[in-house]
């Protein structure tokens, strides 16, 4: 025991100290920052550039209507949308050379039988600009719409008080509380902290494989099996990079905890909080169990190989499990407790993100939560079992991969 723990203070201290570490450790928080607030700040800005936009009107009677509904203005007090109506003569070709020598950013058709089949059309170089094609369209349909009303007889102003639509706020019901919440504080607290298990498992998965690559390389390895077994080696090694993972996750938790609870006053905006004490405590054990598989997998890789590009051809094979969760995040937001989602969150292999993703959106049933984990452990001692036989062999072999012929034998040894 008292050699594992030399391993483990070594791997923490040596890892702690290098600048790459600090580095990361103090730019996921203004990475975290960003993902939080920039699309916030995005929405807010707007084009500060006029848009010129020819209208050809086949009906003869909304344009005017729809110029006098849109008269949005810039932040210097100008129209943003500057109009004007086709002549008579001019084609589609006509107004398309316009557009294409940047005379025109847009002409749009409204069709003659409108008011029965709602016939428009946009044309523009840019036709990714949605909120501003929205607005047009908007627009038009208010104009229309109100039209058609007058046709029928119809009060048009009654009508709109009658069918405006209600609003309607979700709240979430926890044992004991309700909180107001949103598919987007949902969704995006379930993706961040996702890409974030995702991330931290990966990186130390792959920061243990390159461990045991550097220390074979170098025979290292040599003098330190030595004077301890290679079970103490290996989950040393992996006990030590997880202590390292931990210190970095309590960072960026504390970190995203001042900007949740601050963004809103900084903003004057309500931003949902995507940040609570279970889904804390249960990120922290789902990046224990994923961190403990995934490491060991890829310590038996660093064991099996001899280089760097060698170890490559195996980690694909190790990294797809991880990449299916994020693959299917919208699904299992949408579906928590579907026989889809109840499956996938007990494989060992997806439990760690789709368990947590489960969790964070709608708490399952305590059994699933404890057979998810359990598995986990299950097949973590397993997986640990059959690695320190791979280790205690592949470690001391040099010169070639290993074949999987060979890798089946010394799982095999006794």
């Amino acid at each position: 025991m008292h050699k594992m723990l030399k391993v483990i203070q070594r791997e923490y201290v040596e890892t702690t100290r290098k600048k790459s570490f600090l580095i990361a450790t103090l730019l996921g928080p203004i990475a975290m920052a960003g993902i939080m607030l920039i699309p916030v700040l995005l929405s807010d800005v707007s084009s500060e550039r006029q848009q010129r936009i020819a209208v050809m009107d086949e009906t003869g009677e909304i344009y005017e209507k729809l110029v006098a509904s849109l008269r949005d203005t810039l932040s210097d007090g100008q129209p943003e949308y500057i109009f004007s109506l086709a002549q008579a003569d001019e084609r589609k070709s006509d107004l398309a050379h316009k557009v294409n020598q940047d005379a025109l950013d847009a002409y749009v058709v409204i069709g003659e039988h409108i008011y029965a089949d709602g016939t428009s059309e946009y044309h523009a170089k840019n036709v990714s600009n949605l909120s501003g094609i929205m607005r047009i369209r908007g627009a038009l349909n208010a104009v229309v719409v109100e039209e058609r009303l007058t046709r029928e007889g119809l009060d048009s102003r009654e009508v709109h008080r009658l069918t405006r639509r209600i609003s309607m706020k979700t709240m979430k019901v926890t044992k004991g509380a309700e909180r107001e919440t949103s598919f987007m504080g949902n969704y995006m607290g379930g993706l961040v902290f996702t890409m974030v298990l995702y991330m931290t498992i990966l990186l130390y998965g792959v920061a243990v494989m390159r461990g045991v690559l550097q220390e074979k390389s170098s025979r290292i390895v040599e003098v330190l099996l030595s004077s301890m077994s290679p079970f103490q080696l290996m989950v040393g090694k992996l006990v030590g990079l997880a202590a390292v993972g931990l210190t970095q996750i309590a960072v960026w938790i504390m970190a995203a905890s001042f900007l949740s609870s601050h963004a809103s006053g900084w903003l004057h905006r309500d931003i949902p909080s995507i940040v609570s004490s279970t889904s804390l405590a249960f990120f922290a054990v789902f990046f224990l169990l994923g961190y403990a598989l995934y490491a060991t997998l890829f310590a038996a890789v660093g064991a099996m190989c001899t280089s760097e590009q060698d170890a490559q051809q195996f980690q694909f094979l190790i990294i797809l499990p991880l990449i299916i969760p994020i693959l299917t995040n919208m699904y299992i937001v949408q579906n928590p407790d579907s026989s889809v989602s109840v499956a996938l969150s007990l494989i060992p292999l997806f439990a760690p993100m789709v368990m947590f993703i489960r969790i964070h959106i709608l708490t399952p049933p305590a059994w699933q939560i404890a057979a998810s984990i359990g598995l986990l452990m299950l097949t973590i001692g397993l997986t640990v079992h059959l690695a320190v036989r791979i280790f205690r062999v592949g470690m001391l072999m040099y010169g070639k991969r290993a074949s999987l012929t060979e890798v089946w034998r010394w799982m095999r040894y006794r």
